[in-house]
């Protein structure tokens, strides 16, 4: 199962509006931690 953060990256990805994912550095997801909860993130998508 994929974290909910990367699950969140990929749906964000979708907006129009784009996300980046699979950075080298990972830090999209360290910034989705900081923004949103696990259970924030998961009522997001």
């Amino acid at each position: 199962m994929k974290d909910v953060y990367q699950r969140l990256a990929e749906f964000l990805d979708t907006m129009p509006q784009r996300y980046p994912v699979n950075t080298e550095s990972g830090i999209e997801l360290r910034i989705l931690q900081k923004i949103f909860t696990p259970d924030d993130a998961e009522m997001f998508m």
